[in-house]
C-alpha cells in the first residue's frame, strides 16, 4: 500500500535516521564494489537511470563475445583460403586424368554390349530345357502334394478320433464315478430307509400296546375301588359271621368254662396279642408291597433306555468295524494305486521316449535324406560349377599338380550377412590359387593342350609384397569394418590373395554412410550391404534388384564329396529306415499293454472312490450314530433313577422287609403258644369247640386275606396314576418319532427316485460311451497301416524329386551361370559412368540396341581398349583433389558469408550499447542539473549564506569516477566534506534530502533526533522550513528540541513510570483555539524573531527538568488538514492527567502554563496507580502549583 502511494520502500529514503543523517554527505563519489553504495548510485537510484545497469552490462559483454566471434571466424576464412590454393595444381592433375577414363569407359562401354548379346543368345537355350524339367517337377510336387494332403489328412483324423476317443473315454470313466456315488447313496438310503421304517413300525406297535396299557391304568383306579369296596363288604360279612361264631363258641366255651376258664384266659390273651401282631403285620406288608412298588416303577424307565443303549452300541460297533475294514480296502487301494500309477506312468514315459525316438529317428532320418541330397548337389555342382576348376583339381588329387590350392572364393569363409558385399566387392573370387608362377604356367600349358578353356591364375610367390600391408590394422571412418578382415581362412598363406583381391575396402551399412565416407575427405573404396560399390575414383556401381551372391560361403569348401561318401551315407540312411521300422513294430504291442493296465488303474481308482465314498458316509454316519449314542446315553444317564432315592426306596423296601420279617417272628411265636394252648383247650373241649375254632379261624383268615386285598388294590391305584403319567408321556414321545420317521422316510423315496433317474441317464450316457469306443482299436490300426503305405509312397517321390531337383539345378545352374554373366555385363555397363568434369561439357553414354551390340566386333574393342589403357597415365593422380578443391571452394564461400554476418551482428551491437548509453547520460545530467540547482537553494537558505555543488569527477564521463558533493559553510571556503563539523555535515545531508525530495517528493518521512548535532538555530531553520516550506509531504520527526516540537501541529510525549511506556499527546491547532491569547503571543514572538533575524531568549530547562534520551518527543507534521483527531478541554486535561508525578508530565504542564492555559482548563484527574481519593488529586494539584 505505502509503494502504491509513492513511498521509497527500495532504498528506504523515507527513512532517516540521526545516525546515518550524516552519511549522506559522506558517501563516496562512487561505489568502490557491487555491495557498496556511492553518491553517483545514490543519484541514479532516484533519478532512475540505475535501471540501464544490467542491459549496459548485457550489451558490452555481447559486444565483447561477437568482436571475438568476428576475430575467430576471419582466422578461419584465410586458412581455407590458403588451403585452397595448395589444392588448385592437383586438382588440374586429376582433371586431365578423368579425360582419358572417359574415353576408356566409352570403350568398355561397347565391349561390353557385344559380349552381353553373346550371352543373350545361350540364355534362350537353356531356358528352354530348363522348362521341360520344370513342368515335370511341377507334376511331381502336385503328386507329392496330393500324397502329403492325404497322409495330413489320415493323420488329422487319427489325432481327432484319438483325442475324440480319449475325451469319451474321460467322460466314461466321470460318469462310472458319478454312477457309483449314486449307487453307494442309493444303498446307504435303502438302509437307512429300512432301519428308518422298521423303528416306525415298532414305534406304532409300541404305542398302540401303550394306549391299551394306558387305557387299563385308567380303569384300575374305579376298578379298584370298587373292588374296595366289595372286599370291605366282604370284611364286615366276615366280622358279622367272626361275632357270631364266636357267640356260639362261647356258649360251647361257657359249659366248658370252669376246666378250660384258665387256658380260656390264656388263649383270649395270646389271642388278642395275637391279633395285634397281625395287624401290625398287616400294615408291615402293606408298607412292604408299597415300597416295593414304588421301587419298581422308579428303575423301569431306567431298564428301558438301557436296553436303548445297548442297542445302538452294537450297531456303532458294527458300523466301527465295517468301517475300518473299508478304510483298510481303501488304505490298500491308495498303496497299490501310486505303485499302478506310476508302472503306468514308467510305461507311458517309455512310450513317449519311443515316440520321441521315433521322432528322433525319423527327423535323423530326414536330416540324412538332406545330407544326401546335399552331397550329391555338391558332388554335381562340383562337377558343374567349373569344368576348368574340376580339371585342374583332378590333377591336383592324382599329384601331377600339387601346387593348386583352389578356387579363391572356396578356401574362405564369411557371414552370410556379407554375402552380397564381398561378392561385388572382389571380382577375383572366381581366380584359381596357386603358390608359384611355375605352377601357373603348368596349369596354363595343361589348359591349353587339353583345350578345356581358359582361367586367371592368382600366384602367392608374386604378391607376398601384401603380406606386411594384410596384417597392419588400419583406422577406418566411423569405425565401420574393413572386408579383408571378415573373411575367415583355414591356410593363412592364402590372405594376401584375398588382399590382392580386395585391397582395403570398407564396407558399411547403407549407401548413405557409404557416400558419406566414400567421398570424405580421405577417399575409400566402399561397398554396402547390398551390393553398392564406390571407387576411389568416385564411380559408383553394383546395387539393384540382381545382385550377386554366394561367390563365398560361410564355410570353407574343400574338395567335393565323392561317389564312396555318398554311398556311405546311403547306407546310414537305410539302417536308420531299419531302426525307425523296429521302433514302430514295438510301439504298438507296448501300446495295448498300456490301454490293458490304464483299464487296471481305472477300475482300481473306480473302486477307490466307491470305498472312499462308504468310508466318507460312514465316517459322517458314525457321529450321527456317536451323537445319538451320547444322546442315549443321556437319556439313559437321565432315566437313572436317583441313587439315593433308589437307596433311600430300597433301604425303606428292606426295612419295611426286616419289620415285616421280624413282625412276623413275634407273631408266630405268639402263633405257636396260643396254637398250644388252643391244642390244649381242644383236647378237653373235644371236637365240637375245635371245629367251631376251625371255623372261626377261617373266617379271621378270610378277613386278613380281604385285608390285603384292600392294601393291595390301594398301592395299586397310587401305581396305576403314576404308570398312567409315564405312559401319555412316552406315548406322545413315541407319536412325534414315528411323525419323524415318516417324513424321513418320504425325503428318502423323493432322494432314492431322483438318484434313481440320474442313475438312468449316466447308465445310458456309460453305455453311449461304450458303443463309441467299441471300434477304437480296429479304427487305429487300419488309419496307421494306411499312414505308412503313404509314406512309403511318398519316400518313393522324394527320391524322384531329388533326381528332378538335381537335373532343375544343373539346368538352373547353367541358365544362372549366362544370366549371371549377362546381369554381371548389365551390371558392368551400369556402373560405367563417364566422369562430370567442372567447367566442361560431357557427353554421356547412349544405349546400344541389340542389332548395334551385334554388329561390333569384340577383337577391334578390345584392342582399342588396350591402346587406350596404355595411354592411360601409371600413376594415378589424387582424384580427390577435385572434391577437396571444390569442397574448400564452398567452405570458403560459407565462411565469407558467416564473416559478413558476424561483423553486422557486431555493429547493430554497438549501436545498441551507445544508444543505451546516450539515454542514461541524457537522463542523469537533466535529474542532476534539476538536483543541483536545488540543492545550491537549500543549502543557502538553511546556512543562510552557504554555497553547495555536486560536480562530476571526471568532467567527459561521470559514470567513471562518480560524483562529488562539495560545501562551503557560510563565511568559510570551499572544504571537502569529511573536514566539516557534525552540524554541517547534518545541514549538507539534509540540504540534499530536500533537494531530492523536491526532485521526487515523498509522500511520508521519519525523521529520528536529525537536530541532535545542530545548534538552536539551524534548529529553528530546520523546523521552520518543514513548517512552512514543504507542504506536499508528511513528516514525523523524533526530536528532543524545543526549538523544533514547538514548531509541531501535534506533540506526543513518550515518558516511562513504574516500569511501564507511557505518551501523553497535545493537538496544537485545537490548543490554540481554545487559548488564542497564548496562540497570538506565540505568533508574535516568532514573527518578532524571523523579522529580526535572532531567536527570542527562551529559558533553558536544567538537568534536572530535561527529558531523558528514552523520552523524546513525537513532532508530526501532515499535508492533510483533519488528520489529528479534535481534542477538548476535557481531553487535554486528561492527557496531563497520566502520571503527575513524573518530570515528564511535569514538564508538559509547565510549557502549557507558560502558554497561558489555566490549571481548571487541564481538567486533571488521578491516574491509574491511585486509588482515587480526594486527597490524593488535590495534593498533586498542589504540587503542580508548585
Amino acid at each position: 500500500m505505502l509503494r502504491d502511494d509513492g513511498v521509497d520502500l527500495d532504498h528506504n529514503r523515507f527513512l532517516i535516521l540521526q545516525g546515518e543523517v550524516e552519511q549522506i554527505a559522506l558517501m563516496k563519489p562512487k561505489a568502490a564494489n557491487d555491495n557498496d553504495c556511492g553518491m553517483l548510485e545514490f543519484l541514479e537510484d532516484i533519478i532512475g537511470t540505475s535501471r540501464y545497469n544490467e542491459p549496459l552490462l548485457k550489451l558490452a559483454e555481447k559486444f565483447e563475445r561477437t568482436g571475438e566471434v568476428v576475430t575467430e571466424k576471419l582466422n578461419r576464412l584465410r586458412i581455407v583460403e590458403h588451403e585452397k590454393d595448395e589444392l588448385r595444381g592437383p586438382m588440374e592433375d586429376a582433371v586431365s586424368y578423368m579425360r582419358c577414363e572417359n574415353a576408356i569407359t566409352k570403350l568398355q562401354y561397347q565391349l561390353y554390349h557385344c559380349k552381353k548379346a553373346q550371352y543373350v543368345d545361350n540364355c534362350k537355350k537353356h531356358q528352354e530345357r530348363c522348362d521341360e524339367i520344370s513342368e515335370d517337377f511341377k507334376n511331381l510336387k502336385t503328386e507329392m502334394s496330393e500324397v502329403s494332403k492325404a497322409k495330413l489328412e489320415k493323420t488329422l483324423d487319427l489325432k481327432t478320433k484319438t483325442s475324440a476317443w480319449d475325451e469319451i473315454q474321460k467322460e466314461s470313466d466321470a460318469v462310472t464315478s458319478k454312477f457309483n456315488k449314486l449307487r453307494k447313496k442309493d444303498e446307504n438310503l435303502h438302509q437307512e430307509l429300512v432301519e428308518t421304517n422298521k423303528r416306525r413300525k415298532g414305534n406304532i406297535v409300541t404305542v398302540k400296546s401303550e394306549k391299551e396299557k394306558l387305557e387299563q391304568l385308567q380303569k384300575v383306579p374305579e376298578k379298584s375301588a370298587k373292588e374296595i369296596q366289595e372286599v370291605e363288604k366282604l370284611i364286615e360279612r366276615h366280622l358279622a359271621s367272626q361275632k357270631k361264631e364266636e357267640a356260639t363258641l362261647e356258649e360251647l366255651m361257657s359249659t366248658l368254662q370252669e376246666k378250660t376258664e384258665p387256658l380260656m384266659n390264656k388263649r383270649q390273651e395270646y389271642e388278642s396279642q395275637l391279633m395285634k401282631h397281625r395287624k401290625k403285620i398287616d400294615a408291615a406288608q402293606a408298607a412292604f408291597n408299597l415300597a416295593d412298588s414304588e421301587l419298581q416303577l422308579c428303575t423301569s424307565v431306567e431298564k428301558v433306555e438301557k436296553e436303548k443303549l445297548e442297542k445302538l452300541q452294537a450297531k456303532f460297533k458294527e458300523t466301527s468295524e465295517t468301517l475300518k475294514e473299508r478304510q483298510a480296502k481303501l488304505a490298500e487301494l491308495e498303496q497299490n494305486i501310486p505303485g499302478a500309477e506310476k508302472n503306468l506312468a514308467v510305461m507311458q514315459k517309455k512310450l513317449e521316449g519311443m515316440r520321441v525316438n521315433d521322432a528322433k529317428v525319423s527327423s535323423e532320418i530326414k536330416r540324412m535324406r538332406m545330407q544326401v541330397e546335399e552331397k550329391r548337389s555338391a558332388m554335381q555342382a562340383h562337377r558343374s560349377r567349373n569344368r576348368i576348376l574340376d580339371a585342374l583339381m583332378r590333377e591336383k588329387r592324382e599329384g601331377r599338380l600339387p601346387g593348386i590350392l583352389g578356387r579363391l572364393g572356396d578356401l574362405g569363409a564369411i557371414n552370410n550377412k556379407y554375402d552380397v558385399a564381398v561378392s561385388t566387392a572382389c571380382g577375383r573370387l572366381d581366380n584359381i590359387v596357386v603358390d608359384t608362377i611355375d605352377t601357373a604356367q603348368a596349369c596354363i600349358e595343361f589348359l591349353r593342350v587339353n583345350n578345356i578353356g581358359r582361367g586367371v591364375f592368382i600366384a602367392l610367390d608374386k604378391i607376398q609384397r601384401l603380406v606386411s600391408q594384410c596384417q597392419k590394422k588400419i583406422t577406418t571412418p566411423e569405425n565401420i569394418p574393413r572386408l579383408f578382415d571378415l573373411i575367415t581362412v583355414e591356410d593363412p598363406q592364402v590372405l594376401p590373395a584375398f588382399y590382392y583381391g580386395l585391397y582395403d575396402t570398407l564396407v558399411a551399412n547403407d549407401l548413405e554412410q557409404a557416400s558419406r565416407i566414400g567421398y570424405g575427405a580421405k577417399r575409400y573404396r566402399v561397398v554396402t550391404l547390398k551390393g553398392e560399390l564406390i571407387e576411389t575414383s568416385g564411380t559408383m556401381s553394383g546395387g539393384g534388384r540382381s545382385v550377386l551372391r554366394g561367390k563365398m560361403g560361410q564355410k570353407v569348401i574343400k574338395d567335393g564329396p565323392s561317389p564312396a561318401e555318398i554311398e556311405k551315407l546311403e547306407k546310414n540312411l537305410r539302417e536308420v529306415n531299419e531302426e525307425c521300422a523296429q521302433l514302430r513294430a514295438q510301439q504298438q504291442p507296448f501300446e495295448l499293454e498300456i490301454n490293458r493296465v490304464s483299464r487296471e488303474v481305472f477300475e482300481m481308482k473306480n473302486n477307490r472312490n466307491t470305498f472312499d465314498l462308504d468310508v466318507r458316509l460312514m465316517t459322517e454316519q458314525l457321529p450321527q450314530l456317536e451323537a445319538q449314542l451320547k444322546i442315549q446315553e443321556k437319556k439313559a444317564a437321565s432315566a437313572v433313577s436317583n441313587p439315593a432315592k433308589v437307596k433311600e426306596l430300597k433301604r425303606a423296601a428292606d426295612k419295611a422287609e426286616a419289620e415285616l420279617e421280624e413282625k412276623k417272628e413275634l407273631a408266630q411265636v405268639i402263633e405257636r403258644k396260643f396254637k398250644k394252648i388252643n391244642d390244649q383247650i381242644n383236647e378237653l373241649t373235644g371236637e365240637k369247640i375245635k371245629e367251631q375254632q376251625q371255623v372261626i379261624q377261617k373266617i379271621i383268615k378270610a378277613i386278613e386275606k380281604a385285608k390285603d386285598e384292600v392294601c393291595r388294590l390301594q398301592v395299586a391305584v397310587k401305581t396305576a396314576e403314576r404308570n398312567a403319567k409315564k405312559t401319555q408321556e412316552r406315548i406322545e414321545s413315541l407319536e412325534n418319532d414315528v411323525e419323524v420317521c415318516a417324513g424321513r422316510i418320504h425325503d428318502i423315496q423323493k432322494e432314492k427316485k431322483q438318484y434313481e433317474e440320474d442313475a438312468k441317464a449316466l447308465l445310458a450316457v456309460i453305455e453311449e460311451c461304450a458303443d463309441k469306443l467299441k471300434d477304437r482299436v480296429d479304427t487305429t490300426n487300419l488309419l496307421r497301416k494306411e499312414l505308412q503305405s503313404l509314406q512309403e509312397r511318398e519316400d518313393k517321390m522324394k527320391a524322384l524329386k531329388i533326381d528332378l531337383e538335381q537335373k532343375l539345378g544343373d539346368t538352373k545352374k547353367a541358365l544362372a551361370e549366362v544370366r549371371h554373366k549377362i546381369e554381371d555385363y548389365e551390371r558392368r555397363i551400369t556402373t560405367l559412368k563417364i566422369n562430370d568434369i567442372p567447367g566442361e561439357v560431357v557427353d554421356k553414354l547412349t544405349p546400344l540396341s541389340d542389332e548395334d551390340a551385334e554388329a561390333l566386333d569384340s577383337r577391334t574393342l578390345a584392342a582399342n581398349l588396350a591402346a587406350a589403357k596404355e595411354r592411360l597415365p601409371k600413376e594415378v593422380p589424387n582424384m580427390q583433389a577435385i572434391d577437396s578443391y571444390l569442397q574448400k571452394e564452398e567452405v570458403f564461400l560459407k565462411r565469407s558469408a558467416e564473416v559478413e554476418e558476424a561483423s553486422a551482428e557486431k555493429n547493430k551491437t554497438r549501436l545498441n550499447l551507445d544508444m543505451v548509453k546516450r539515454k542514461r547520460h541524457e537522463e542523469f545530467f537533466a535529474g542532476f542539473s534539476i538536483i543541483n540547482s536545488k540543492l545550491k537553494e537549500m543549502y543557502q537558505m538553511i546556512t543562510l549564506g552557504g554555497a553547495a555543488d555536486l560536480e562530476f569527477v571526471d568532467s567527459l564521463d561521470p559514470f567513471t569516477e562518480g560524483v562529488a558533493f562539495s560545501v562551503r559553510p557560510p563565511k568559510k571556503s570551499w572544504k571537502n566534506i569529511t573536514n566539516l563539523s557534525g552540524g554541517e555535515k547534518t545541514l549538507s545531508s539534509l540540504a540534499l534530502v530536500f533537494a531530492l525530495h523536491h526532485y521526487k517528493p515523498t509522500p511520508l518521512y521519519f525523521m529520528d533526533e536529525i537536530d541532535a548535532a545542530l545548534d538552536f538555530k539551524n534548529v529553528s531553520i530546520v523546523g521552520s522550513y518543514i513548517k512552512d516550506r514543504t507542504k506536499n509531504a508528511q513528516f514525523i520527526v523524533v526530536s528532543l528540541r524545543s526549538e523544533m516540537f514547538e514548531l509541531a501541529d501535534t506533540l506526543v510525549g513518550i515518558f516511562k513510570t513504574h516500569n511501564a511506556t507511557k505518551c501523553a499527546a497535545l493537538n496544537m491547532k485545537e490548543f490554540a483555539a481554545k487559548n488564542p491569547q497564548i496562540a497570538q503571543r506565540e505568533k508574535e514572538k516568532q514573527e518578532k524573531f524571523y523579522s529580526s533575524g535572532k531567536r527570542t531568549q527562551i529559558k533553558k530547562i536544567s538537568g534536572s527538568q530535561q527529558l531523558p534520551s528514552t523520552c523524546p518527543a513525537v513532532v508530526e507534521r501532515t499535508v492533510v488538514p483533519n488528520s489529528s483527531a479534535n481534542t477538548s478541554k476535557k481531553d487535554l486535561g486528561s492527557v496531563f492527567s497520566k502520571q503527575t508525578h513524573s518530570p515528564q508530565a511535569k514538564r508538559l504542564r509547565r510549557s502549557a502554563l507558560r502558554r497561558g492555559a489555566s490549571l481548571d482548563s487541564l481538567n486533571l484527574s488521578p491516574s491509574k496507580s491511585d486509588d482515587g481519593s480526594v486527597d490524593k488529586k488535590k495534593r498533586k494539584l498542589d504540587l503542580l502549583k508548585r
